[in-house]
């Protein structure tokens, strides 16, 4: 059973593998390693003992559980309960579940040191756009107070819940990266080895994930798996060398293709509630919107794929999520719409330097009363910085500026 995305991906990788000028694509996993040691040594000083590489799949693991569970005991009831309860008791159910597994995420990112670690990344990129930007860790772990989450908005709690689960997401993909490198280097003294050795360990542990992540995406039945397993396994060999086993590394890193999977499909009905609500502001021709910023276009890179793009008001940045085409489809049939159009919205180039790097959002906070105002001082000293506008307007609840234009979708989309 042979597959053409596999098959492009092993001969890139071939091409590639002993290149030194790849190894500078090592520097994002250097980072991603990081991370990984950072959860190792907060659970080191939590329990005072060293930390395997298996007590980290374990606590990402119990968190995923709790995850799931929650939302399954909530689907199940809903539908057990479906003729007898109001329509106001089910969005408190809701509400309520998306509350829970807010908490849930806010717990495993701020035992991991994950929070800590994107917080930093934000002000590494923001501050260089102003000082008044700047954002601490602990206002980022504050949103998931129990007192905080009471106060937010159905949109505020499922543009949240779509927002960090996929940071957990990338999270477990992260974890997943240094699973992977402790695997191949389990009983190597490292400290013998040269930095490019390292480093090309490094690369060839991420090709590794790639690979295992790639079948996993490509097959739909445990039998495609196995199938695709036995097709690339001397393939496999042959690229990382005597030794190396796809079948025994897919069952080590397997568990963690499970939870992305399975977390994606509950960042989709994260998103399709937001726009769902969106829907209903549309179809209620409403002039007061919830949210005056937000919109919808086709992801230039992936063409099965939409971009979602959510301006909260008080915000520092867009929420911007990448979306299956099909997955929005399915929500629209589900609701008996055959087509929609959404706004076309597009937010890249306010976010892009004048070097070309795009700045993203590697965190989702609300300003506080006293950075708002920060903001609007500097805004309004730095009237030609198209970034430091954006979000001012976006803090403020202004509409921004938009093309007016209209992306229309339906219900057969493929």
């Amino acid at each position: 059973m042979k597959n053409k995305w596999i098959e492009k991906l092993l001969q890139e990788i071939s091409q590639n593998i002993d290149k030194k000028p790849c190894y500078r694509d090592i520097a994002f996993i250097v980072e991603d390693q990081k991370q990984y040691k950072a959860f190792e040594e907060s659970l080191r000083v939590q329990t005072g003992e060293e930390i395997s590489k298996e007590e980290i799949l374990l606590e990402i693991g119990k968190a995923y559980i709790e995850f799931k569970d929650n939302s399954n005991a909530t689907g199940a009831y809903l539908v057990a309960n479906e003729n007898e309860l109001s329509i106001e008791e089910r969005e408190k159910i809701i509400l309520e579940f998306a509350r829970k597994n807010l908490k849930i995420l806010g717990n495993i990112m701020t035992r991991s040191k994950a929070i800590e670690f994107q917080t930093k990344k934000y002000n590494k990129k923001y501050m260089k756009v102003d000082s008044a930007l700047e954002v601490k860790a602990e206002d980022v772990i504050n949103q998931f107070s129990e007192e905080k989450l009471k106060r937010k908005s159905p949109s505020e709690l499922f543009t949240m819940l779509a927002f960090w689960t996929n940071k957990f997401i990338k999270y477990i993909d992260v974890i997943e990266e240094a699973y992977m490198y402790a695997k191949d280097t389990e009983g190597q003294d490292l400290s013998y080895i040269s930095t490019a050795e390292e480093d090309k360990i490094l690369y060839q542990s991420y090709q590794k994930k790639r690979v295992i992540e790639k079948i996993c995406q490509e097959a739909e039945t445990e039998q495609e798996k196995e199938q695709l397993i036995v097709e690339y396994s001397a393939s496999y060999t042959q690229l990382f060398g005597e030794g190396t086993s796809l079948e025994d590394d897919y069952a080590d890193m397997n568990l963690f293709e499970r939870m992305k999977q399975s977390l994606y499909v509950s960042k989709n009905m994260a998103i399709n509630r937001i726009l769902i609500d969106r829907i209903n502001e549309i179809y209620a021709n409403n002039p007061i919107r919830t949210i005056k910023n937000w919109g919808i276009q086709e992801d230039p890179k992936y063409k099965s794929k939409y971009i979602v793009i959510i301006e909260l008001p008080g915000y520092l940045l867009p929420v911007t999520i990448h979306m299956p085409k099909v997955s929005i489809s399915k929500m629209l049939k589900e609701n008996d719409i055959s087509k929609i159009s959404f706004p076309e919205y597009k937010t890249q180039s306010d976010f892009t330097t004048q070097t070309g790097e795009y700045l993203g959002a590697s965190i989702m906070v609300q300003a506080t009363d006293v950075q708002a105002e920060a903001i609007r001082k500097a805004a309004k000293k730095n009237r030609q910085n198209k970034t430091l506008q954006h979000i001012r307007k976006q803090v403020f609840n202004e509409y921004q500026q938009r093309t007016n234009t209209e992306l229309e979708i339906t219900s057969e989309e493929r």
